[in-house]
């Protein structure tokens, strides 16, 4: 879990948040080192190698993310990213 409700192009005009996405529709490096990137590199190593889908958000919306009207889903595979 994290302080942050969604990833996305964060400080870019039209930025949208990333509602799902498949771990191999995203790039390294595609999001900020300093922000979303080490969350959906973790994300990216752990639906890879469990074949399971892993979930980035804030704690208070757990149960949001749980029946995705929350957070940023990254699923294995190479589903297509869709935004919020």
């Amino acid at each position: 879990m994290t302080a942050i409700a969604g990833g996305g192009n964060f400080g870019r005009p039209g930025a949208r948040r990333v509602a799902s996405a498949g771990a191999d529709s995203l790039k390294a490096g595609q999001f900020a080192a300093g922000s979303m990137g080490p969350k959906v590199e973790a994300a990216i190593a752990f639906a890879t190698a469990t074949g399971h889908s892993a979930a980035i958000g804030r704690l208070e919306d757990a149960m949001a993310i749980l029946r995705g009207g929350a957070g940023t889903r990254i699923d294995p595979g190479n589903a297509e990213i869709s935004l919020r």
